[in-house]
C-alpha cells in the first residue's frame, strides 16, 4: 500500500529520532546527490579530456539532471499542482513533473553526446535518464524511494569511479532507507525496490557505456 499521507502519530511522537531521519531526507536529498555525482566522475584523473573540459561538462550535467527538475519541481509547487510538500509525498502528483523532468534529462544527454563529452560523463549522464525513466514508469503504479534509488546509484557510481576504498559510503544506503521508513514517506518495500533499482541501473548502465 502506498503512504502518500504522512503519518501524523509520527510526525508528533517520533523525537529525536524522527527529526535525525528528517535531516537526512534533507541533507541526503535526490537533488543534492544527483549535483555531486558529474563532479566525482570529473575529477576521476584515468578519464578523457582535461581537467577544466571535464568540469565544465559536469556542470553541463548539474544543470540539466539537478537543477532543471528541481526548477520544475519548484514552479510545480508554486501553481499549486502539488500540494504535498517539497517531497512530493503524493504519488500521482509526481508523474507530471517525473515526465517533464525526463525531457530535461534527455536534452542534456543530447548535448554530452553532440558535443563529445569524455565517454563516462556520458555514461553517467545515460544513467540518470534510464533511472529517471524507469522510476516514472513505476511511480504510474507504485510510490518507489527516490531517495533510497538515487542514494544506491550514487554509491555505486563511487564505487565503479573510486574503486573498493568507495565501498566506505556504502551504509548511506541503509541510512537513507531508514529515514525514509522512518518518516512514514515509504515503505520497507519501497525502499528496498529503489536502492535495487537505483544501483542495478547506474551499474548496468555505466559499465555499458564506458
Amino acid at each position: 500500500m502506498d503512504r502518500d499521507a504522512t503519518d501524523d502519530d509520527a510526525r508528533h511522537h517520533g523525537g529525536s529520532a524522527y527529526r535525525f531521519a528528517q535531516f537526512l531526507g534533507v541533507v541526503l536529498a535526490p537533488g543534492l546527490l544527483v549535483s555531486v555525482q558529474p563532479f566525482i566522475v570529473a575529477l576521476d584523473h584515468d578519464g578523457e579530456g582535461t581537467l577544466g573540459e571535464r568540469i565544465v561538462w559536469a556542470a553541463v550535467i548539474l544543470l540539466s539532471c539537478a537543477i532543471g527538475p528541481l526548477t520544475i519541481r519548484e514552479i510545480w509547487i508554486l501553481r499549486g499542482k502539488v500540494t504535498s510538500g517539497r517531497r512530493v509525498h503524493n504519488r500521482a502528483e509526481r508523474l507530471a513533473p517525473l515526465t517533464v523532468a525526463l525531457g530535461v534529462v534527455a536534452a542534456g544527454v543530447a548535448a554530452l553526446q553532440l558535443g563529445h563529452a569524455p565517454p563516462d560523463l556520458r555514461a553517467l549522464v545515460w544513467a540518470m535518464l534510464v533511472g529517471l525513466a524507469v522510476t516514472r514508469v513505476v511511480t504510474s503504479a507504485w510510490k518507489i524511494s527516490v531517495h533510497a534509488a538515487v542514494t544506491a546509484g550514487t554509491v555505486t557510481i563511487l564505487v565503479l569511479v573510486g574503486g573498493p576504498s568507495a565501498l566506505l559510503a556504502t551504509p548511506l544506503i541503509p541510512l537513507v532507507a531508514w529515514s525514509r521508513v522512518k518518516t512514514s514517506a515509504h515503505t520497507v518495500a519501497q525502499v528496498i525496490g529503489g536502492a535495487i533499482m537505483g544501483a542495478g541501473v547506474a551499474y548496468s548502465v555505466f559499465t555499458t557505456l564506458t
